[in-house]
């Protein structure tokens, strides 16, 4: 077995230690007997390659397990939530781009002190707040807020805990007492970024009328201004990730700027395409989700650039095992990176065989194309978008063949729109009927859709059921390797 392999063997046991690490109560004594068991096994056994590689599987995914709980937080006096349940004054920064919905505004606070009676005390952590107060509110900008701190979640198992705590807030309060302070902290290249972005997003709400611009900054921004009805539309219809910052929606982008430039240059094709994904993680705030979306929608752009699958997967799993290193409840917590992740894979590992297959029966490449892409990565998703929503939804993947061609399209006329409307309202305003075509187009189709009797069914998935899952999807894959390599090794014995 080669060495790429052999990782790439090691990257995927310590995911999966990661993954599984919350449903299982850590001891140290377990972990360091576990660990003496597979290294003696290494060392006894260490001229056996499977031996070798099976052994070396399992100190990953221990690992993987100790890194898991060894990244949280030790909760003492210096981090704020020691004070949970109890009325606070908190001094610190706004340290993410603020989301407005309805009537109120979300957003973390990164803390520096802390007052319980009279006296503030220094203190770390961060807080997830929700305020009413609808003024100016930017990254980096001192603020001061009172009120009661609470936990997050019904339990450290929960997943609104975990997707929190992915995040680094343990605690949170709702509807403060909000008092600003002078000055600004935190990145200032991030604060330039959230200028950028935050006057995009004003501009497509001059250039763009409801319900478009709202779905425009949900495709293009990760903003979540949609209304609720459409909201309700688009889960039963399992089109809502098309309003997640993920490797998928940035790599269509990616494939669209290629697919003009494909009579170009190889070197063309793909360096376009790379500077277009540059440029749109700038224009979008260039947050973690979304750097990690892009790293993931360029490593895609490389392996279809090099042609070489195996290599493509080995990358996509190296950057998940580097992002999953700094922070290891990604993997478990975030819908963001686990979509960003399984959809790149999906798009590496199938999306061209069954392009091949869709040539075979002599459907037009332009549908094709759309069509190989969209059920690739829909193989590797759906799981997820059950796993979350708790629906199945029978109509999505009609659904989705149907949409997915078309948010390209929409997010590369927006931005363009968007850009022109800076330098002239009236003719971007003009020019915005195109898009709000495409996207009234999206949602009559989902309301179509969703009115069918059985579109959606409730069901609540047991974990061991998404393993299964993508356990039989990589079954074909293994066997077709291991075949291909008896193949391959019979051959070189007839030869000899």
């Amino acid at each position: 077995m080669s060495k790429n392999k052999a990782f790439t063997i090691y990257i995927i046991a310590f995911l999966a230690g990661l993954f599984i690490a919350s449903y299982f109560p850590y001891d140290d004594r377990i972990f360091f007997v576990t660990f003496l068991l597979l290294f003696s096994l290494f060392f006894i056994y260490r001229n056996n390659s499977i031996v070798k590689v099976a052994t070396f599987s399992g100190i990953f995914l221990i690992f993987g397990i100790w890194h898991f709980y060894n990244f949280m937080p030790e909760i003492g006096k210096n981090h704020i939530s020691f004070f949970n349940n109890k009325n606070v004054e908190i001094q610190g920064f706004i340290a993410s781009y603020p989301q407005e919905k309805d009537t109120s505004k979300t957003f973390f606070i990164q803390v520096a002190k802390a007052r319980l009676d009279k006296e503030w005390q220094d203190v770390n952590g961060k807080v997830y707040v929700m305020t009413s107060e609808l003024k100016e509110l930017e990254y980096g900008k001192n603020i001061k807020i009172e009120g009661l701190l609470q936990g997050i979640g019904d339990s450290e198992e929960s997943s609104l805990a975990g997707f929190f705590a992915s995040k680094g807030a343990y605690s949170m309060i709702i509807y403060p007492v909000v008092g600003e302070q002078n000055g600004y902290s935190g990145n200032i290249f991030y604060r330039y970024l959230f200028k950028l972005k935050n006057a995009f997003e004003n501009k497509v709400e001059q250039v763009f009328i409801e319900p478009s611009s709202s779905m425009i900054l949900g495709i293009m921004l990760g903003v979540k201004k949609m209304p609720k009805e459409i909201m309700d539309i688009f889960n039963l219809v399992a089109i809502s990730h098309i309003i997640v910052i993920s490797g998928y929606n940035i790599s269509i982008v990616a494939d669209f700027f290629k697919k003009i430039f494909n009579g170009f240059s190889r070197k063309l094709s793909f360096w376009i395409p790379l500077f277009a994904i540059i440029i749109f993680t700038l224009f979008v705030g260039a947050e973690p989700p979304v750097l990690r979306a892009a790293i993931m929608a360029s490593i895609l752009l490389f392996a279809k650039k090099e042609g070489r699958k195996a290599n493509g997967v080995f990358m996509v799993l190296f950057a998940a095992f580097v992002m999953s290193i700094a922070n290891p409840l990604l993997i478990r917590f975030d819908p963001s990176f686990q979509l960003s992740v399984l959809s790149t894979l999906g798009l590496v590992l199938i999306s061209d065989k069954l392009l091949g297959y869709f040539k075979k029966v002599k459907i037009p490449h332009i549908i094709s194309e759309a069509l190989a892409s969209t059920l690739a990565a829909q193989l590797f998703i759906i799981p997820i978008i059950i796993l979350y929503f708790n629906r199945l939804s029978i109509v999505s993947p009609v659904v989705n063949i149907l949409v997915l061609p078309i948010v390209p399209l929409i997010m590369f006329s927006t931005f363009v729109i968007t850009l022109i409307g800076f330098i002239d309202i009236g003719v971007a305003r003009l020019l915005s009927y195109l898009s709000s075509l495409m996207v009234s187009y999206i949602i009559s189709l989902s309301i179509f859709f969703s009115r069918f009797k059985y579109a959606s069914i409730s069901i609540k998935t047991p974990t061991i059921f998404i393993y299964l899952y993508y356990l039989l999807l990589a079954l074909p894959l293994i066997f077709k390797k291991i075949i291909l390599s008896k193949i391959k090794n019979e051959k070189a014995t007839a030869i000899n």
